[in-house]
């Protein structure tokens, strides 16, 4: 296509229009509000019948657009894109589909327009259905190259030349097509001689072009070389390399600063990134032996790629996307390298050892998995070639590996490869010590997971390569006696012992004689030993010996694994049960003896005090019960087969074994029940009632009927209702639903007396004081609705009609009778925040609790009136308890219109006042957060709540957190509000999907003082205010990049503004800063703002004003989190490795701290008293040098200053100056700087301050120099 004359060609961003068949846009509508897969499925399904049907008529077009549309919709989703690909080919659409829509987009096309969601949508479509049986791909792509050949050219065209108004959904599309395009390639497509010249001169075009995607730019380098290599000798005539002329591009082997190609000259690429991806490109698309055997400068074509890439990531190391690419083409081509000639390797080998050096800890994770996979490829050539004879490599790699750090990962990862690719016996002749040192290492527990992995990874290779009691000695005696006498490693131990066992089962024996008891380290291995025979069927094959009957299993002596049910230590414990449980097969039967220490270890058990071991006791249980319940399902079959059998044989001995066998299970089944039904007496500890009342709800399901209901006397019945006064929720929610196993007449619902004074009681007890009570209120509440005679106690009118209100279930008739108990209790004048007798907060719980319970998506229509009633009755009342959490004082609040008889009461009366209000406020909010969920949730069905009265709720918690000064408050509105921000994020109505962003902005103007507002609260941690901003951000399902990025600016902008700003303001935006980068749902997103953080916190320690001290500080912290991440020792002075970072790395993530840090060290390090100085000295004091990183000479320039910190008056800035300075100087130069460091020591001159720092600093110093 000609792209002059006429129209100029255009790109447009138009969405796809919506159908107007109105059985599409239906069922469209419902696919948009569902989240249920199956649901999903059958609507698809639906939408592509419709399309089948609709073939050859005029509707064809938009259900096409709809089906084509579903594929881009559904691209990230496995399961429902698979479907997809399936029911168009079960329909035999797809190549109709394709062939159709082609068509349409070509002719637009030939009007010179592209409109880019269509050919998206049309580009996924052929993506998905690529491996599809009825699909011919190959046939699809060759129709489609010319309508790709056209956009691709009209976007080189026009690239540069106009700014694009959607450059992302552009590349999308680019990277789609050229993605297809390359398949082509791949298949040896052969273009006509002109189409491949043109392909040259637009690839070149694009990869010269600087503000575009390296993904994109990687895929248009190959279309461009695969295109140079499909031309013509004609057009070759003028290139050096014809065998490779895309080298000829780069200016590394091109002296001209042009390429003639065709009749007009194209600069080479100068730019590091069309670099990488050219070099890429021609790895990729030139045959391996083509680049060995071609000879450029005299050297082989791939030895120089090599090298060239290696250069561009020492140039671009700090570039992320650069040195990803280029760490994915080492490790690629890394697999390449055993082709090469030993002759060649061994510049490749070095080179790669150096590469790997340089970049294994680099601050890119992407980059250190690339530099371990490429290490691991070059142990495999050493390996390679030394098996052909050529051991060089491998000596050389020996070398380099002797030369790391003992701790350091890659070593690790060396002795592990070594040990697979070679051999471990070369280990243990080449690395002396080599089981010693590495169970030195165990015992440090940084490293000791990485070192046991690699102890393993040897002793495996080598059991292959040694006789057993060898490898027994060398391996598993040091382990044992590790054990024995170090506590502090058993996991690790547990580890490399079962591993062992694996490889040979009777190395238990050895271990552990049938006499030897071991210590409580010992006992943990044996038993983890014992749950991997378990779970791998190694039972009495193990080993033989006398008394086997003795013998669990033919595993342990039943002696001594009764022991360990009652052993002091809590693991010793779970795993005896778990090795009871754990079984290969779900279905396999427990012994006689199995089921009777299942009795006794709950019995000695169940009033564990550790929650963990508690809930770890309930899973092995509930694992058990349910292999009990299979078990006994193959028992029952096995009887009713045996007896079949048994009338035609008679009885036979398995006959009575599968009866005694079934005897004993259900003696174990009616026990049990029993033994956990009595643990649920009023006078049993939480620990007790807890286990008991979960492992009931299992065993429930598991009973008959009958039998379930003859455990349950009347005391039984009490003892469980009594729970729902229990002080803990989780008893009284499964006591409530154990309850309701059981008839109503069982609990006491006999008649309708007894219910009504159950009623009346669990109503006096919603007015309660006590927060506990009212929870017990609302279980209470429920069990009401359980009476058969609930209904004739209420019968419930519509005011307007008379008629009966009616619901499916009974929890709207007892929601209506709370909202009738509020409503009274109000028009009585008990609402005055000082009528403290009775409280509002346990109806308002009572009410949210039933909500929760209720599923609102049928017979919802009877909950709208209800929703308006308790919205407007909550914001009725936060004008009574505003003011209270609102005031300046809250703690010694009295409302003027109280009467206080003396001031005694005054105290008493106010904590009272505060309490109420608090309490009342949190169920408030959480209520109306329920509403706002359910209405949302709902808002396609039916219109539960106006979109007023939704804002005007969103606009009460706005002034909550503007307002309020109660930390509880606020803290618990963060929570209602998060779920209505989520809420409206999701909703599909476009005045709430747009509340949140109003009320960022809004929040935002509040923060920077642009608008004010007379009530705003300013706390030294501002309040509400980070909490509703927080709240704003973090809610958004799909983080906005943009939306995020403003907010920051701003308030990074405020605080740096310390002239125009005022400094209420500074402070509060400092305090939303610390939330911020508090906040893990943000996750990474507030990475690159942390090194501007830094700056403002720093400087804000010199402030005259204590609160923005006070907030600097807050930050300050918050920010050493992020940076270092949490703090995992409690001595803050030997941190953990994963507690620092590298100097390189640091300044390299943080480049705007280096010139800051410097400065304000310079200017600092001269007072004898500075409240910046100690935040600089801890961040440089967290830092190390690298071993494998280049000497950076510039951070040399804060040695001087930290010298002179060394002479400081106060000690503790000393200690900090003495430990930052070791991290800032190189390896070969600490020997020399001691010996600076002495000769000051001799000198008459020297101070005590300066004598005591540098001493300070010696120590870290010779430190490090042994290491």
């Amino acid at each position: 296509m000609n792209s002059t004359g006429g129209r100029a060609f255009e790109f447009t961003s138009e969405p796809v229009a919506s159908p107007e068949n109105s059985k599409l846009k239906i069922i469209l509508e419902q696919l948009e509000q569902t989240t249920k897969e199956n649901d999903q499925k059958k609507l698809i399904k639906e939408l592509a019948e419709i399309h089948k049907e609709a073939i050859n008529s005029p509707g064809e077009c938009e259900a096409r657009n709809v089906i084509l549309y579903l594929f881009t919709k559904f691209s990230n989703k496995k399961a429902l894109k698979k479907y997809l690909q399936t029911i168009v080919a079960k329909l035999e659409i797809g190549d109709l589909l394709m062939k159709n829509a082609g068509k349409d987009l070509f002719s637009m096309l030939k009007q010179k327009k592209c409109n880019i969601p269509s050919w998206l949508n049309l580009c996924n479509f052929v993506y998905v259905m690529e491996n599809s049986a009825n699909f011919n791909y190959d046939d699809t792509i060759k129709r489609l190259s010319s309508s790709y050949l056209v956009i691709f050219e009209q976007f080189a065209l026009q690239l540069g030349a106009k700014a694009f108004d959607d450059i992302e959904q552009i590349s999308t599309l680019l990277n789609n097509i050229t993605k297809q395009m390359l398949s082509l390639f791949a298949k040896n497509v052969v273009y006509r001689e002109d189409v491949n010249v043109r392909l040259v001169l637009c690839s070149y075009k694009i990869l010269e072009y600087d503000n575009i995607g390296f993904d994109l730019k990687a895929k248009v380098g190959l279309i461009f070389t695969h295109s140079l290599e499909a031309m013509p000798e004609a057009y070759k005539t003028h290139f050096i390399h014809k065998d490779c002329p895309a080298i000829e591009f780069s200016k590394e082997f091109n002296d001209k600063p042009y390429v003639s190609v065709t009749e007009g000259n194209l600069p080479v690429l100068r730019d590091e990134e069309s670099i990488v991806a050219l070099y890429a490109s021609i790895l990729s698309v030139i045959p391996q032996n083509k680049l060995v055997n071609l000879k450029v400068k005299n050297k082989s074509l791939m030895y120089l790629l090599y090298i060239g890439l290696m250069n561009c990531a020492k140039r671009k190391t700090s570039v992320s996307h650069i040195i990803v690419e280029i760490s994915r083409t080492l490790s690629i081509m890394a697999k390449q390298l055993t082709s090469i000639p030993k002759t060649l390797i061994k510049p490749f080998f070095l080179e790669g050892i150096s590469f790997v050096w340089s970049h294994i800890d680099h601050f890119v994770d992407t980059v250190r998995n690339y530099a371990k996979s490429f290490f691991i490829e070059l142990i495999n050539v050493a390996a390679y070639h030394r098996t052909n004879g050529y051991i060089e490599l491998t000596g050389i790699l020996t070398e380099k590996i002797k030369l790391l750090s003992p701790k350091h990962s890659l070593r690790f990862l060396a002795l592990e490869h070594i040990a697979t690719h070679i051999s471990a016996d070369y280990l243990l002749k080449h690395f002396e010590f080599l089981q010693k040192n590495l169970i030195n290492l165990l015992l440090d527990p940084v490293i000791s997971e990485q070192a046991s992995k690699t102890y393993i990874c040897i002793m495996e290779k080598h059991f292959a390569e040694s006789d057993k009691e060898t490898w027994i000695l060398a391996w598993v005696k040091p382990i044992c006696n590790l054990l024995k006498n170090n506590k502090g490693c058993t996991n690790v131990c547990q580890k490399i012992i079962t591993a062992a066992f694996q490889l040979y089962p009777s190395v238990l024996r050895i271990i552990f004689p049938e006499d030897y008891l071991g210590n409580s380290q010992e006992c943990e291995v044996l038993l983890k030993c014992l749950r991997y025979a378990r779970l791998n069927g190694l039972e009495s094959n193990i080993d033989t010996c006398e008394n086997m009957h003795n013998y669990w299993r033919g595993l342990i002596d039943n002696e001594k694994m009764t022991s360990f049910m009652v052993h002091q230590d809590d693991e010793i414990r779970i795993s005896a049960l778990a090795s009871i449980v754990e079984n290969q097969k779900t279905t396999a039967l427990f012994l006689t003896w199995e089921l009777d220490f299942l009795r006794v270890f709950l019995r000695y058990n169940i009033t564990s005090q550790k929650p963990n071991t508690r809930k770890e006791i309930i899973s092995l249980y509930k694992k058990a019960l349910a292999r009990f319940s299979a078990g006994r399902n193959v028992i029952d079959k096995d009887i009713e087969k045996w007896k079949k059998r048994q009338l035609k044989e008679g009885p036979t001995i398995l006959s009575r074994i599968f009866d005694d066998i079934k005897v004993a299970y259900d003696s174990f089944i009616t026990s049990f029940t029993k033994q956990l039904i009595r643990n649920l007496t009023f006078d049993s500890n939480f620990p007790r009632r807890n286990t008991s009342l979960e492992l009931l709800l299992v065993l429930k399901d598991m009973i008959a009927k009958d039998d379930w209901l003859s455990y349950w006397t009347e005391d039984n019945v009490k003892n469980c209702h009594l729970i729902l006064f229990d002080g803990y929720e989780v008893n009284k929610k499964m006591a409530v639903a154990l309850l309701k196993t059981l008839p109503p007449s069982y609990i006491g619902f006999k008649d309708v007396d007894f219910t009504f004074r159950y009623m009346q009681r669990c109503m006096t007890i919603t007015q309660s004081l006590k927060p506990s009570k009212t929870l017990s209120a609302a279980y209470l509440l429920e069990m009401c609705t359980y009476s058969p005679y609930f209904r004739e106690i209420v019968e419930l009118k519509d005011e307007a009609s008379g008629e009966l209100v009616m619901d499916p279930l009974p929890d709207f008739d007892m929601i209506i009778l709370l909202i009738s108990k509020l409503m009274a209790q109000r028009k009585g004048g008990e609402n005055e925040v000082t009528e403290t007798k009775v409280a509002f907060y346990g109806i308002l719980l009572s009410i949210r609790h039933l909500l929760q319970k209720r599923d609102l998506s049928e017979s919802n229509e009877a909950y709208a009136g209800l929703f308006n009633h308790l919205t407007t009755m909550c914001l009725d009342l936060k004008d009574t308890i505003m003011p209270v959490v609102c005031n300046p004082s809250p703690e010694g609040y009295i409302p003027d219109n109280d009467e206080v008889v003396n001031d005694g009461d005054i105290a008493s009366k106010a904590q009272a006042i505060l309490v109420y209000a608090w309490r009342t406020m949190k169920e408030m909010t959480l209520l109306l957060a329920e509403i706002v969920e359910q209405t949302v949730k709902l808002e396609a069905k039916h219109q539960l709540l106006d979109e007023d009265s939704l804002t005007k709720i969103g606009e009460f918690f706005i002034s909550v957190f503007i307002e309020s000064k109660h930390r509880g408050v606020y803290e618990q509105a963060y929570v209602g509000f998060c779920t209505i921000c989520r809420s409206f994020w999701k909703s599909t109505k476009p005045k709430l999907n747009t509340l949140p962003k109003i009320w960022l902005e809004q929040a935002m103007s509040l923060c920077t003082g642009e608008n004010k507002n007379e009530n705003l609260c300013s706390t030294r941690r501002s309040a509400g205010l980070p909490f509703l901003i927080t709240s704003l951000l973090s809610s958004e399902p799909v983080l906005n990049n943009k939306r995020f990025h403003d907010c920051m600016s701003v308030l990074l902008e405020t605080c740096k503004n310390t002239e125009d700003t005022d400094d209420r303001f500074r402070t509060i935006c400092m305090n939303i800063l610390s939330a911020i980068f508090r906040q893990s749902a943000l996750g990474e997103m507030v990475a690159p703002y942390v090194g501007y953080a830094v700056v403002i916190a720093i400087s804000g320690f010199d402030s005259p004003v204590w609160g923005i001290r006070n907030s600097a500080t807050l930050l300050y912290s918050c920010l050493m989190t992020r940076m270092f991440g949490v703090q995992r020792t409690q001595d803050s002075e030997n941190l953990c490795m994963k507690n620092r970072m590298t100097v390189r790395v640091f300044f390299l993530r943080y480049p705007e701290l280096f010139n800051f840090l410097l400065d304000t060290l310079a200017e600092e390090s001269r007072k004898s008293y500075s409240l910046m100085l100690h935040p600089v000295l801890m961040i440089l004091a967290r830092l190390y040098p690298s071993q494998f990183e280049e000497h950076n000479d510039k951070v040399e320039m804060y040695l001087p200053h930290l010298m002179t910190c060394l002479s400081n008056p106060v000690y503790k800035t000393r200690e900090l100056a003495a430990r930052a300075s070791v991290s800032l100087i190189s390896r070969d130069q600490i020997s020399s700087h001691l010996d600076k460091l002495f000769s000051r020591f001799k000198e008459s001159s020297i101070k005590d301050n300066e004598c005591h720092g540098l001493l300070l600093q010696v120590v870290p110093y010779i430190d490090c120099f042994l290491k």
